[in-house]
C-alpha cells in the first residue's frame, strides 16, 4: 500500500515521497477518518505535553507559585528560545527557588536562527534555558520541588514525578499504563508510545473536559486556555503552530512533536486528529496539516486562505530559485459509524 503523503517535485519528477499516517477520531475514540495506519504504534514525543503537563496543576504546584497561562503555556511548550522564552523561563526557576543547574534536558542553542545571533552578538551564553523542552523540565522540577521530592532524579521513569506524567498522559488517550511502551525522549524525559489513533483521541478530549476523568476536568481546561492565550509560548512568534492557533482564533489547539508528529484539537466539533509523517520530517508537516483541514472542511471562512504560504510552498534552491514544489497527493477515507 502506497501511503505517500506528500511528494517533492524537482521540475515535473517526484524527486521525494514522503509516507505518513492520519487518524481522525471522536472524543468516544470513534475512527472517523484515516489515511495510511490509524492504529501505528507511534512515539507522540512533545505532541504530548498538553497532558505530561497536567500534574503540575493537579499537585497544586501552579497555584502555590502563581503560574499564568503564559508560565503554564511555556510548561507544555517546545519554544523556539526566543527571549520571551528565555527571560520567562529564568524568572519561573527564581521563583520556585532553583537555578539552571538542576535542569536536565541538556545545552542546546535556540531554534530561532535570529535569537540564537543576537545571544552570540551579545556575548551572552547558550544554556539550558536555550533548550527547546526548558520550559517542561522548569514544570516539573517546580512540582518536584512543591511535593517535596528528590530533584537530581526527577527525570526517572521511577520518580513520583513521572508517574504522575504517565497516568495523566494514560488518562487523556484512554491507553492503559502497563500498555503504554516507554523510552528516552530527546530532552531525557520519558517518551510514550501508543496508537496513532490514542494520540487524537486525547486531542479530542481536550475539547471535552467534562469527560474525563473528574482529576483532570479544571486542569484540562487551564491548559486548553494557557494554548489559546498565550500560543507564542508554546512555539514561537512566527512559527506555523503559532500561527494556526491565532488564525482560528479559539477554535483549534495543535501541538507538534519531534519526528513528524502533529496532534490537533478542533473545539467546534470535538474531534481529534493525529499525524505521524514515517521519515520525522518537521517541514512536510504545514502542508499535511492544511490538506488536512480543507478536506476535512476545517477553515472554509478563510482560515486556510491565511495559512496559504504553508499549502504546498514551492521548492527553491539556495539562489531562491523555484525549482519545483511541495504536493500533498493524499485522500482521507471516511469511516462508517
Amino acid at each position: 500500500m502506497d501511503n505517500s503523503i506528500l511528494n517533492v517535485y524537482r521540475g515535473d519528477v517526484v524527486e521525494n515521497s514522503h509516507r505518513g499516517h492520519i487518524a481522525v477520531v471522536n472524543a468516544n475514540g470513534e475512527l472517523l477518518y484515516s489515511f495510511g495506519d490509524p492504529f501505528r504504534i507511534t512515539h507522540g514525543r512533545s505532541a504530548l505535553k498538553p497532558f505530561q503537563v497536567l500534574p503540575v496543576m493537579e499537585t497544586g504546584t501552579a497555584d502555590h507559585y502563581g503560574f499564568t497561562d503564559a508560565d503554564l503555556a511555556l510548561c507544555a511548550s517546545s519554544h523556539s528560545g526566543e527571549e520571551i522564552h528565555r527571560s520567562r523561563a529564568t524568572a519561573m526557576l527564581w521563583r520556585v527557588g532553583i537555578d539552571e543547574s538542576h535542569l536536565q534536558c541538556g545545552v542546546s542553542p535556540p531554534i530561532d536562527t535570529k535569537s540564537y545571533e543576537e545571544l552570540i552578538r551579545s556575548g551572552q551564553s547558550v544554556t539550558a534555558v536555550c533548550n527547546e523542552c526548558s520550559g517542561v523540565h522548569i514544570g516539573m522540577l517546580a512540582t518536584a520541588t512543591y511535593m517535596k521530592e528528590p530533584l537530581g532524579t526527577y527525570t526517572s521513569e521511577t520518580h513520583p514525578v513521572q508517574k504522575r506524567v504517565k497516568k495523566a498522559v494514560a488518562d487523556l488517550t484512554d491507553y492503559p499504563e502497563n500498555g503504554i511502551q516507554l523510552a528516552i525522549d530527546g530532552c531525557g524525559i520519558p517518551t510514550y508510545c501508543m496508537p496513532l489513533t490514542n494520540i487524537a483521541k486525547g486531542f479530542a478530549r481536550l475539547s471535552t473536559p467534562e469527560i474525563v476523568q473528574k482529576e483532570h476536568q479544571e486542569s484540562v481546561d487551564r491548559i486548553v486556555n494557557a494554548y489559546l492565550n498565550r500560543p507564542e509560548m508554546v512555539t514561537g512568534e512566527e512559527l506555523y503552530s503559532t500561527r494556526v492557533m491565532r488564525v482560528f482564533g479559539r477554535r483549534l489547539l495543535v501541538k507538534e512533536g519531534s519526528q513528524g508528529v502533529y496532534g490537533i484539537c478542533d473545539r467546534d466539533t470535538g474531534i481529534g486528529i493525529a499525524i505521524k509523517i514515517e521519515d520525522g520530517r518537521l517541514t512536510e508537516l504545514p502542508p499535511v496539516v492544511n490538506e488536512v483541514l480543507r478536506q476535512l472542511k476545517i477553515g472554509i471562512d478563510g482560515e486556510i486562505q491565511q495559512l496559504a504560504k504553508d499549502t504546498n510552498p514551492p521548492l527553491k534552491n539556495t539562489l531562491q530559485q523555484p525549482v519545483g514544489r511541495f504536493k500533498t497527493e493524499f485522500v482521507l477515507e471516511k469511516h462508517k459509524r
